[in-house]
């Protein structure tokens, strides 16, 4: 007898979230059973705007955990909310014993980044050596599950939604933690490699260096100085001597490349430089059928997919619909499920690509 539709491991919703704390080891949530496991829901999106380039974030929340499980999360430190929102004055500065708390210390006086000093290489190692907690989350069918997203916690939380369901929401930043605590203050002289800036600023962030290397960085800058109208870098120097305002280092950064129509994004921990049109060299990926209609709003589009965890921003991508043949471009990409009904989905807004600019 064939098994019903829902049984079937390619409608199997799983998921599994792996949260990193400060002070070591790790908290391991997952179920890979559907509807039999603990329930997950979560919310992504990942997606690139030239003109409003802001860290990725997502939403992911799980529901009736162990207390001591709950503990723990609420524990862990957030760039947007240093300890539980629940602790009063007193509790904050009372011992953990006090407390009657042994979960990682939210209040552990970890050092804030100091103005002009870089983090570490890998977001994860920023994240942990500053007292904030990182965070992993997977998804996937049938039992087997692949990244979505990663990033610094925000803010972890608890509460009682009705008589028999507690609801732990974390909220995750993919470099968040560089765009908030990461301060530009290092001056560089005129005639200073602009990769030796760019690559300054993205050690302040505490993110990877992506596909950013020496002949990537000058083909693009040159792609992006030949369409910018007035580019702000006009060689691979420095034309004068660079000094910092003193703001957050995404703000500077953002400065320095987009006054050269150079794009960029943050994704998945690392920095990525964009083609001039604003997408990444690489194979497409093959959303295949869309769920209902695809809607047009000023030629991006916008359609619904069952859950690939391959689909990125600004990466290419095809669709099953003979009304969209050949290759388009993924500008942003909503990972949206709940293990225990509802969908499980992929939605993206994709336009043409066209590297050429030549409107096709």
């Amino acid at each position: 007898m064939p098994l019903s539709v829902l049984t079937q491991p390619q409608y199997i919703y799983a998921a599994r979230m792996t949260v990193r704390p400060a002070n070591g080891g790790q908290i391991k949530i997952e179920n890979l059973t559907g509807r039999k496991g603990v329930r997950f829901g979560f919310d992504v999106t990942r997606s690139f705007n030239a003109t409003e380039n802001t860290p990725q974030k997502a939403t992911i929340r799980v529901y009736n955990l162990a207390e001591d499980t709950r503990q723990n999360l609420q524990g862990c430190k957030g760039v947007l909310a240093p300890v539980p929102a629940s602790w009063s004055k007193a509790q904050l500065l009372a011992s953990d014993a006090d407390r009657n708390y042994d979960g990682p210390d939210a209040i552990t006086q970890n050092p804030e980044p100091l103005p002009g000093i870089e983090l570490p290489p890998s977001q994860a190692e920023a994240s942990i050596k500053f007292g904030y907690a990182y965070v992993i989350l997977e998804a996937g069918y049938g039992g087997k599950v692949g990244q979505i997203f990663e990033g610094t916690m925000l803010i972890p939380r608890s509460k009682q939604v009705d008589a028999t369901t507690i609801e732990t929401t974390l909220e995750v930043g993919d470099g968040a933690l560089g765009a908030s605590k990461g301060i530009a203050n290092t001056s560089f002289p005129e005639g200073t490699e602009t990769l030796t800036v760019v690559r300054h600023l993205i050690r302040l962030l505490g993110v990877g260096a992506g596909n950013l290397d020496t002949a990537n960085w000058l083909r693009v800058l040159a792609a992006g100085q030949k369409q910018a109208t007035a580019p702000f870098l006009t060689s691979s120097k420095l034309a004068a001597p660079y000094s910092p305002s003193g703001q957050s280092a995404w703000v500077e950064l953002a400065q320095m490349l987009e006054m050269s129509n150079v794009k960029w994004m943050i994704d998945a921990g690392d920095f990525f430089l964009l083609e001039p049109d604003g997408y990444l060299l690489g194979a497409p990926v093959d959303l295949g059928k869309p769920i209902g209609r695809i809607d047009e709003d000023g030629g991006v589009y916008s359609g619904t997919f069952l859950l690939n965890q391959n689909a990125r921003p600004a990466g290419k991508i095809t669709v099953n619909s003979p009304k969209f043949r050949g290759e388009w471009i993924a500008r942003s990409v909503n990972f949206r499920g709940d293990t225990h009904g509802g969908g499980w989905y992929t939605i993206v807004k994709f336009s043409a690509n066209d590297p050429l600019g030549l409107g096709l």
